[in-house]
């Protein structure tokens, strides 16, 4: 099957809040929620990489910087594992 070119991968969680090109030397910001990610210390080469966590708003959401040069930010940002289905 296959999927739009605007359609997220399966299994990564969707972005919630899709922000405006903030600079075209920053990157595209997109908002994940909080619940549907894991922040990393450390980069994990093996594991598809969301971009670089730059604000939490309310605890909730969890604001990303999901293209262009990637600096700054205080975590990397990936998709919490699907749990197995019982």
């Amino acid at each position: 099957m296959a999927l739009p070119e605007d359609a997220p991968a399966p299994g990564l969680p969707e972005a919630v809040l899709p922000v405006e090109m903030e600079s075209r030397l920053v990157g595209d910001i997109a908002g994940f929620r909080v619940r549907e990610v894991e922040l990393r210390d450390e980069r994990d080469p093996t594991r598809p990489c969301l971009g670089r966590a730059l604000e939490t708003i309310a605890g909730d959401l969890i604001l990303v910087q999901v293209s262009g040069t990637i600096t700054g930010g205080f975590a990397w940002v990936y998709a919490k594992p699907l749990r197995p289905q019982r």
